[in-house]
């Protein structure tokens, strides 16, 4: 569904093709092809594509650093025949150069995308570990201290910027010194479901958890791996990926290939389980991408009670307090409808996740000068 007005070629950019964050780009894809007549999607090739792009019905064009200049020539050749929105997501070297090239072109507007607390990730990730501390070493483009200077070249280049959640907008605008350029809240969207949604078990006794991202420490994979070891009936649902729970909970961990249709992956779960860490930045600051996935499929959430996650779907979910009291946690989630938390979080996938309403505010940023570019 597009908009009437909406004669403008986006181009969204990822700054990775190999990594989840791939996931984000295509999310963007989905709220600009919703309002826009034609949309680019490209990501900067540092490697074999993420497996999940698979579910998503976008062709992602890779580019390398040589490519920068001519894709800059492309996108001067778009604004002269028509509005062109440049949406570059987080902006780790070298994406960013694209931004500082067309900074000022009649007719392309500019905006940079911040989903995701991105220095903090780093900075746990390096110090988890020498290992970890030694491959992300300051060389490498993604070191903390060189990306907090990309993402803030990105945002002074760029005549707008959009957040996935209020809580990442406030600190990141005064981290980036931009707190004076427009801004909007673009959450994570995925397409309306084209199937009926499942008949529910109102309140199952034998539970089937999903926990279907990237299992990382700050996600809660020892909350999960305690669960499991709390009832050894209960079943957890996974993509395959390198990670996997200690032996004793080997039976019990059923993965998928990455290709599997999410569809069928939510259908068959009671609860999607979000044990996020509140006091970690990472946490505070993200908006999971499975929230939205389980919205989309009328899948109940049991989440901690986060900042983003409380201002998309806190009447929508069930909120967990903490993960550690796995007795409590498995008698919150057996006296729980399951069929009132499915109609709840659907009800939230409509009002903030659907194409037309994160298509709607990214048109807004891209319209906000009438000759195609931003006034300030």
């Amino acid at each position: 569904m597009q908009f009437a007005d909406s004669e403008v070629r986006a181009f969204v950019v990822g700054d990775s093709i190999r990594s989840n964050s791939l996931g984000r780009v295509l999310s963007m894809a989905i709220s600009a092809d919703a309002v826009f007549s034609e949309v680019v999607v490209l990501a900067y090739e540092d490697g074999k594509p993420w497996s999940g792009a698979a579910q998503f019905d976008f062709e992602v064009t890779p580019f390398s650093r040589s490519d920068i200049r001519g894709l800059a020539d492309r996108i001067r050749l778009s604004a002269r025949e028509t509005a062109t929105l440049l949406w570059i997501s987080k902006g780790a070297d070298p994406v960013g150069r694209l931004a500082q090239q067309l900074r000022g072109t009649p007719g392309v507007t500019i905006v940079a995308d911040f989903d995701d607390n991105d220095i903090a990730i780093m900075k746990s990730f390096r110090s988890q570990s020498r290992v970890n501390a030694l491959k992300m070493h300051v060389l490498r483009r993604k070191h903390p201290t060189r990306l907090t200077r990309a993402q803030a070249r990105l945002a002074s280049a760029a005549d707008a910027l959009s957040f996935s959640n209020s809580a990442l907008a406030e600190t990141y605008r005064s981290r980036l010194g931009a707190t004076d350029k427009p801004w909007a809240l673009v959450p994570h969207s995925r397409p309306a479901r084209v199937t009926p949604l499942p008949t529910r078990r109102s309140r199952p006794e034998r539970l089937i958890l999903g926990f279907l991202g990237t299992v990382r420490a700050h996600k809660g994979a020892d909350e999960i791996v305690e669960l499991m070891r709390h009832d050894r009936r209960t079943v957890v649902v996974s993509f395959e990926q390198g990670w996997a729970p200690p032996a004793d909970c080997a039976a019990q961990w059923r993965t998928y290939p990455p290709t599997t249709p999410l569809a069928e992956l939510y259908d068959q779960i009671d609860f999607l389980v979000l044990p996020m860490d509140g006091h970690d930045e990472a946490s505070i600051h993200q908006l999971p991408a499975k929230l939205v996935d389980a919205a989309v499929n009328g899948c109940p959430v049991a989440a901690t009670s986060t900042p983003p996650i409380v201002e998309f779907a806190g009447s929508s979910i069930l909120p967990i307090a903490t993960w550690a009291h796995t007795e409590d946690v498995y008698r919150v989630l057996r006296s729980s409808d399951t069929r009132v938390l499915s109609s709840a979080i659907t009800r939230s996938f409509a009002e903030f996740f659907s194409p037309e309403a994160t298509g709607r505010a990214i048109a807004r940023l891209a319209s906000i000068n009438a000759n195609g570019g931003v006034s300030r």
